[in-house]
């Protein structure tokens, strides 16, 4: 009896902790960022509290528009290539002989042992006029002078797929792991091809898999500033850059939350379309 209630005490206690953590990292500063985005700026200070919402107004300012269909642009294409190349790895896995799973999973989790900042530097110098891909190519003949691929939207493309790969592998391969070979040989049996097999029951019952990478990888992707500010141009900014400038070096906070208010807003409306499109592949 003193044991069952030593247990009910310690769970409680650390259901009290994590609510009271989330409360106070998560829920207050997100209250004070809702607060602050109907504040007016002040030359001064960061802002005054006084109602305003000339914030919100400014959203529908053109140049704010264009980087937030930037951001949608370059996400989006992101969330592609990256679903390509990790569903191909992820199908590769799976259909490989189960004892190179733990190998080939293991150079997916390897990126996660070294910091971001330190690959995508890497991949700076990989980008290069003189780095790796452009004096490859000139050594072989193929071109006579470096391509510019640096300070681009595919650089800042390259980038993120580097970056949130294992996002979409790896809840991939947690689907294809869990279908029922029986179905794939039985429809093997019946006539069906390899692509109808793919088309009629490989993807379709991999799709919550699909719809997890997707959200893990699209989400993220909208905020990545330091990559864009590391490879790509003035012209690739992301929605994450114009915050921190205003947070940071404007010192506009009222503007800076309502950007990211807006940027919140899109994101939970994607979820929603996300999980809406879940639901019904699923029924």
């Amino acid at each position: 009896m003193r044991s069952l209630t030593n247990l009910l005490s310690i769970k409680n206690f650390t259901i009290v902790f994590i609510l009271a953590w989330l409360g106070l990292f998560i829920l207050v500063p997100g209250i004070l960022v809702i607060l602050v985005s109907f504040f007016s700026p002040s030359p001064e200070s960061f802002y005054q509290a006084v109602f305003s919402l000339e914030s919100y107004t400014k959203l529908v300012d053109p140049t704010y528009l264009k980087v937030f269909e930037n951001s949608l642009y370059l996400a989006l294409w992101t969330t592609l290539f990256t679903f390509i190349v990790g569903y191909l790895y992820a199908l590769a896995v799976v259909n490989c002989k189960k004892k190179w799973h733990a190998f080939l999973l293991i150079l997916v989790l390897l990126p996660f042992w070294t910091n971001s900042l330190v690959r995508i530097y890497g991949i700076k110098n990989l980008l290069g006029a003189n780095g790796f891909i452009n004096q490859t190519l000139i050594s072989l003949g193929i071109i006579d002078s470096p391509l510019r691929i640096l300070y681009t939207d595919t650089a800042v493309i390259i980038g993120m797929v580097s970056i949130l790969l294992p996002y979409m592998i790896l809840p991939i391969y947690s689907s294809l792991q869990k279908i029922d070979h029986r179905l794939i040989e039985a429809a093997k049996d019946l006539g069906a091809g390899p692509f109808r097999r793919f088309t009629k029951i490989i993807f379709p019952l991999s799709f919550p898999g699909v719809v997890a990478g997707f959200t893990l990888v699209f989400l993220p992707s909208m905020g990545l500033f330091y990559i864009s500010e590391l490879l790509g141009g003035p012209k690739s900014l992301l929605i994450g850059s114009v915050i921190k400038s205003e947070f940071l070096f404007t010192r506009n906070w009222p503007l800076g939350a309502a950007l990211s208010i807006a940027m919140i807003i899109i994101l939970m409306f994607t979820m929603w379309l996300v999980n809406r499109f879940k639901i019904g592949r699923v029924e």
